[in-house]
């Protein structure tokens, strides 16, 4: 998918490509041409190299790999014993793509799926322009300030102590009560 610009200032590029191997097999030949046993694969990471020297370093790159635990079975009672690739090896092949180059891999095991998959993949891409971006006052549980913060200015011990309970309030798990209880003890910060 290429970059699409976005009015809004603070979303700037929707950089997702996907790439879908419809052919299972060609995922499963790279893999195996690489011998995963040494824990690299440089035929993988020289096939991630061209499609982003194509589309730009800095595309996220997702690869949806289509109904490719059919094709693990189907090798497996393949008579060509060389051919065959464990779920472990596929699996440490997608962590090394993770960690080391970056890509996401998403297993379908058929047409649903994966039609499921890039369905909400590209609604997701269509909302992110009306997402804000998540900051720390996010995460800040909102609370209802006191009715008596019409207090007169000489109260300010109870301003003090009405705010020292609000901020109390802010700390997972811990209810107005426990809240009181704490500034009972401890008046003020």
């Amino acid at each position: 998918a290429p970059s699409i610009e976005i009015e809004n200032n603070d979303v700037k590029w929707m950089d997702v490509s996907t790439l879908l191997f419809h052919d299972a097999g060609s995922f499963l030949d790279l893999i195996y041409e690489n011998d995963g046993a040494s824990g690299e694969y440089p035929t993988l990471t020289s096939f991630v190299d061209k499609i982003r020297s194509k589309i730009g370093m800095h595309m996220r790159l997702v690869f949806v790999l289509h109904c490719v635990m059919k094709e693990i079975a189907f090798r497996w009672n393949n008579p060509n014993k060389k051919l065959r690739i464990t779920e472990d090896e596929l699996h440490h092949a997608i962590t090394y793509l993770l960690v080391n180059l970056n890509v996401e891999c998403s297993i379908t095991s058929d047409d649903t799926e994966t039609q499921r998959y890039i369905l909400g993949l590209t609604r997701a891409l269509s909302e992110l322009p009306y997402y804000d971006e998540p900051t720390e006052l996010h995460c800040i549980k909102k609370l209802r300030s006191d009715k008596d913060d019409t207090v007169d200015a000489d109260c300010g011990i109870q301003k003090a102590q009405a705010c020292w309970i609000r901020q109390l309030q802010q700390i997972p798990q811990l209810s107005l009560q426990i809240a009181l209880n704490i500034a009972k003890y401890y008046p003020t910060p």
